[in-house]
């Protein structure tokens, strides 16, 4: 059940800038010097950037791919996605998500903590430049900007027949 603070939602959306409602989860990474957070129901499995397959001239955005279980799934480069430049080489770690009923990875410089939000932390509003930025949140001494799955991976479909490097 929601507070009575929080305004109700269309399906797929997220509650307004200024508001983040309720107890929630989230995995925290970092990207160069920034800490951001996408909510850990979405995450399915973490792994190291060593196995991923690289691509033969790949699609933009994308950085390889990731055998999981047989399926090959698309790597997005975070950097590429939130800021139009490439990793230079620190993009360590791999984090599998389910985003509307389908798989999809995003490479991050490291994954850090799972944070909870417990509905009681300095909420602040997006930073100028992040588009699928939902807040900025302050929990102790650390400061994240919490994203939207939906807004990051609008644009993100690689092409399936894309080939591997040699």
């Amino acid at each position: 059940m929601k507070p009575s603070h929080c305004p109700a939602e269309a399906p797929g959306t997220a509650a307004p800038p200024s508001v983040v409602c309720g107890k929630q989860d989230f995995l925290v990474f970092r990207l160069g010097d920034s800490e951001y957070g996408i909510t850990l129901g979405s995450v399915q499995e973490l792994c190291s950037i060593d196995s991923i397959a690289r691509l033969d001239n790949p699609p933009a955005m994308v950085t390889g791919l990731l055998n999981l279980d047989g399926h090959q799934i698309p790597v997005a480069d975070m950097h590429a996605l939130l800021h139009g430049g490439a990793d230079n080489g620190r993009l360590a770690d791999v984090i599998v998500l389910r985003h509307q009923g389908r798989q999809v990875a995003i490479a991050v410089d490291c994954v850090i903590d799972v944070v909870t939000f417990a509905g009681n932390a300095p909420v602040d509003a997006p930073p100028g430049g992040v588009p699928s930025a939902i807040v900025n949140i302050s929990i102790g001494r650390r400061t994240m900007t919490l994203l939207d799955l939906g807004r990051l991976l609008a644009g993100f479909h690689p092409d399936p027949d894309t080939r591997i490097a040699a």
